[in-house]
């Protein structure tokens, strides 16, 4: 994964010099606007920045598919499991309700 965010970091910062490169071409032609043009790089610069840290926040909270997977199945386990305690309580609650499953008093005298 780390590999992943290098090459599409890499991939980006040339994508943004190339656009900085024609900008810087079109500015000297036109000696006018420089100070517009540094606060417009400066502005991109600063969404570069932020959609790194996007970039970097998405890759973070995604979970590869195996833990995934894993969560869902701890889940089905969970439920199973409460399923399982429900149909128990409610086999004692029928043999607590019938008399035959008590001991019966003994017949006869003592011994």
């Amino acid at each position: 994964m780390d590999k992943e965010l290098e090459i599409i970091k890499k991939e980006y910062e040339e994508k943004l010099k190339r656009k900085e490169e024609k900008k810087k071409d079109k500015d000297k032609d036109k000696d006018k606007g420089k100070e517009k043009e540094k606060v417009k790089e400066e502005e991109d610069s600063d969404k570069v920045k932020t959609e790194a840290e996007k970039l970097k926040a998405e890759k973070a909270v995604e979970v590869p598919s195996f833990s995934k997977y894993q969560l869902h199945r701890d889940f089905f386990n969970i439920r199973q499991q409460n399923y399982r305690e429900k149909q128990i309580a409610k086999r004692n609650m029928e043999r607590l309700k019938s008399p035959s499953s008590f001991p019966s008093v003994p017949k006869g005298g003592p011994v």
